[in-house]
C-alpha cells in the first residue's frame, strides 16, 4: 500500500513540475526563486487534494 502510495504521488508530482517548467521555460521566463517558491507552495496543495481524492475513491 505504501509503495502504491509513494508511486502515484511520484508520478503526480513529475508530471505537474515537468508542465510547469516546460511552460516557464515556453513564456521565455526564467524559474526564478520567487515563482519556485509559489509552485512548491501550490503543488503540494494540488498533491495533498489529489491523494486525498484517490484515497476517497478507493
Amino acid at each position: 500500500m505504501l509503495d502504491q502510495h509513494a508511486w502515484e504521488a511520484a508520478r503526480i508530482v513529475e508530471s505537474y513540475a515537468g508542465g510547469w517548467y516546460g511552460k516557464t521555460i515556453w513564456q521565455g521566463r526564467g524559474a526564478e526563486p520567487e515563482d519556485i517558491r509559489e509552485f512548491t507552495l501550490f503543488s503540494m496543495k494540488k498533491l495533498r487534494s489529489e491523494l486525498e481524492r484517490r484515497s476517497d475513491a478507493a
